[in-house]
């Protein structure tokens, strides 16, 4: 595999406001790529204190302003002929909302990516659930439903408890348990009270009814590479209390025990798609019959654990996603050196964050806070509502979720 990173031209198409995302453009730069950064609005991107110069804008070499929702056939040929005049090597989205139209500009512009039927179906999650549906893998029950008497009549034909959510939202947003027919009575009003995500994305039409599939929450981290997969592990996940699913901790590697079948299940999903290239995240349910596909995401996994990932396995995740995003394959087989849990930092109660006291941390355990002193919190609703993480790094999962917990509960929010 081409290590050499330098010169290299990436065409990034948005990004997330933190995080990963935004991580990932930064590193490139360091790394000696030429950058280009697509977007509608540049200045979403930047943190409360940040201006254009003094954000990682300034450290893109050149800077498009698009719309990359609107006239998408116009977005795709316009950015495609942009990648054959100044010479892209390789069109990169990190965000749920634009993988899509990254996968349809560097097919057009005839560079390696992931095929753009597989993000579509990746990424849609009606269109997921009819892909596996048809392949025979395990899922929950579901209809689609383009109304809310629609939405209703599924539920009753499912069965309450039910699950309803949005086909095309991400951050756990309009994902809602419902007990009876007001509960997806509200949760379809809620959903439809705007026509519109963040940084102006439609919503499209219709909505998920599935069965509500009890059992402990997994998934599967993979790269894939011209159709062979690369597995980095499965990783368990801690979920808030219904009725909303917010996600609340991580612990990788998950071996033994339910991890081959875990494994098995995500890479038939991913079969059942035709995912080609690229990282993927796959989200199971371990039901008492066995892993149930809830979601197939065409990413890296989100939050820090791609961090927590590259520490427990010795790696440079980011080195390696760019590397595989232009095409130059993967490394050679991972292996795990130690476990990580990180577990997210969440207000108790709504109100306005006025401190955040942090106590002693012992070695291996480390606590990244977001820029919210003074803005309005509430016990988490979506994933956009977590205020940090702690992160803890141990010979074990279970060890490392139990020194992450105990730092935890050493963080005090001031809130009124």
């Amino acid at each position: 595999m081409t290590t050499a990173l330098e010169n290299a031209h990436l065409l990034f198409v948005e990004s997330n406001r933190s995080g990963f995302g935004r991580s990932l453009i930064e590193y490139a730069v360091d790394a000696g790529c030429e950058v280009t950064f697509a977007s509608h609005l540049p200045e979403y991107f930047l943190d409360r204190d940040e201006t254009p110069e003094t954000s990682f804008l300034a450290r893109c070499k050149n800077i498009i302003r698009i719309d990359t929702h609107n006239n998408l056939h116009l977005l795709y040929d316009n950015l495609a002929r942009y990648c054959a005049d100044a010479g892209v090597h390789a069109v990169i989205a990190t965000s749920d909302a634009e993988i899509v139209q990254a996968a349809h500009i560097a097919a057009r512009a005839g560079l390696f990516g992931t095929a753009p039927g597989a993000v579509e179906a990746a990424n849609l999650k009606h269109l997921t659930r009819g892909a596996l549906a048809a392949a025979g893998v395990p899922q929950p029950a579901f209809r689609v439903v383009p109304t809310v008497e629609e939405a209703v009549t599924a539920a009753a034909e499912i069965g309450f408890p039910c699950v309803v959510k949005a086909v095309d939202a991400s951050d756990s947003i309009s994902v809602t348990l419902a007990s009876c027919a007001d509960d997806v009575r509200r949760a379809h009003a809620e959903h439809f009270r705007t026509g519109m995500y963040s940084r102006e994305v439609r919503k499209l039409g219709v909505m998920l009814v599935e069965e509500f599939v009890a059992g402990p929450l997994y998934s599967l981290e993979v790269l894939a590479d011209r159709g062979v997969y690369r597995v980095l592990g499965v990783t368990d996940r801690l979920l808030s209390a219904p009725p909303v699913f917010v996600e609340l901790g991580a612990g990788f590697p998950v071996t033994g025990g339910p991890a081959p079948a875990l494994t098995a299940a995500g890479l038939a999903a991913l079969r059942a798609i035709g995912y080609d290239n690229g990282p993927a995240h796959i989200e199971m349910v371990l039901a008492a019959d066995g892993p149930r596909i809830i979601e197939i995401n065409p990413r890296i996994i989100g939050n820090s654990i791609p961090d927590v990932i590259a520490r427990c396995m010795d790696i440079d995740i980011r080195r390696t996603l760019l590397e595989l995003y232009l095409g130059r394959g993967l490394p050679g087989e991972f292996v795990v050196g130690r476990a990580g849990y990180t577990r997210s930092i969440a207000a108790g109660a709504a109100g306005v964050l006025r401190e955040v006291t942090v106590g002693d941390l012992p070695d291996d355990v480390e606590v990244h806070l977001k820029d919210r002193l003074g803005a309005p919190v509430r016990p988490p609703q979506t994933n956009q509502d977590r205020l940090g993480r702690v992160v803890a790094y141990a010979p074990t999962v279970e060890q490392a979720r139990v020194r992450a917990e105990e730092a935890l509960g050493g963080i005090l929010l001031e809130v009124d």
